[in-house]
């Protein structure tokens, strides 16, 4: 989403109540498209673009283990600062931003996109479980080990490096 400066004036906040879709970011998500809620302001002071949204969405995915569908609520706020370089000294835009927390900006709009995917992976898990006692598919038959028991048989795979350690004998203390 793309937000443009160009109008804005000193201390006259404009009011953002939009949504908008983004890409599946890497995620394994059942829905390739969600739709972002986001409501808030930007404002302006001087040089100083300020951007105070609220973001939230459902997000779709599988479970990790099973591949029964979940959802998954997203909910953030983004507050930033950035600033648009216009001529000035660079030492004294640079030593603001230094201190301030202050994003660059070149031109009159802002791309809260980026802010937006970068929370939305900060909030999601690495692992979607459908619940964290899930048992899983069979990796024989498929069967969702959380509904129904198979009759596959289920072979311990050890990694045969290892079947030396099973003749050690330890000492009890």
């Amino acid at each position: 989403m793309v937000i443009d400066i160009s109008r804005l004036t000193n201390n006259k906040p404009i009011k953002i109540n939009s949504q908008m879709t983004i890409g599946s970011i890497g995620l394994n998500l059942e829905k390739s498209n969600p739709v972002l809620d986001i409501k808030g302001n930007i404002s302006k002071q001087d040089n100083i673009f300020f951007i105070n949204v609220r973001v939230s969405s459902i997000l779709s995915f599988l479970c990790d283990f099973c591949l029964k569908p979940l959802d998954f609520k997203v909910d953030f706020s983004i507050d930033e600062k950035f600033i648009k370089k216009i001529g000035e000294d660079k030492k004294k835009v640079d030593k603001e931003i230094s201190e301030n927390d202050i994003l660059w900006i070149d031109e009159n709009s802002i791309s809260i996109t980026p802010l937006c995917i970068a929370n939305i992976l900060e909030c999601v898990p690495m692992q979607t479980l459908c619940n964290k006692n899930c048992k899983g598919m069979c990796y024989i038959c498929g069967t969702n080990l959380n509904d129904d028991s198979c009759t596959c048989k289920q072979e311990k795979n050890t990694d045969s490096r290892f079947d030396i350690l099973k003749s050690l004998k330890f000492q009890n203390n």
